[in-house]
């Protein structure tokens, strides 16, 4: 997607998502391609099932980023616990 494919990006992660709906690496790295495209509230649906069904530091810090983003501040202290 760093070469300007995104589109393609998006929906090769789609694919790998629908065929293993638990990859997680396929929801970080769609979600960091939303976060580019200014798709924040795609890119939040994408973290927050990290963090429910791969809780780390990095998935909660990715969730807190895009929730203060959106200038979601409560939300956002919360995911970053």
């Amino acid at each position: 997607w760093k070469q300007g494919r995104v589109d393609e990006a998006l929906a090769s992660l789609h694919a790998a998502i629908e065929a293993d709906p638990e990859y997680p690496a396929a929801y970080d790295h769609r979600g960091t391609i939303l976060v580019e495209q200014g798709r924040l509230d795609e890119a939040e649906a994408d973290y927050r099932h990290l963090v429910r069904t791969r809780p780390s530091a990095a998935a909660h810090e990715k969730l807190a980023q895009v929730l203060m983003d959106l200038g979601r501040t409560d939300a956002a202290r919360e995911a970053g616990r």
